[in-house]
């Protein structure tokens, strides 16, 4: 069973809670890695309690669903030289929650 975290997630422009975010999922995701030492923190080297090629699996519920964070032991997080691996993935549903139109008299 992968960690689990719930998350909830609020938008400025929107002015309230939204039902998911995948950057905060993969944020909150690595926070709790960093927090678990299966990443690096900011100035540090890869390495330590990992071992090789493992990956790690972070489940996100948030109130429109759940998303998988997939962590690889070799990941490298935000801050990281051009050129290194970052490997981490999101994955999960896609749901189409509204649907309008705006024209551009609207817009402008």
């Amino acid at each position: 069973t992968p960690y689990q975290i719930f998350l909830r997630t609020y938008e400025r422009g929107v002015e309230g809670e939204t039902l998911s975010c995948g950057t905060g999922a993969v944020a909150a995701a690595v926070a709790v890695a960093r927090e678990q030492h299966w990443l690096p923190g900011p100035g540090e080297h890869s390495g330590g309690v990992r071992r090789p090629n493992e990956e790690r699996v972070i489940k996100v519920i948030t109130k429109g669903g759940c998303s998988d964070i997939y962590l690889n032991a070799g990941a490298e997080v935000a801050g990281a030289d051009a050129g290194e691996d970052e490997e981490i993935f999101l994955s999960g549903p896609v749901k189409k929650v509204y649907k309008g139109f705006l024209t551009y008299e609207d817009w402008w």
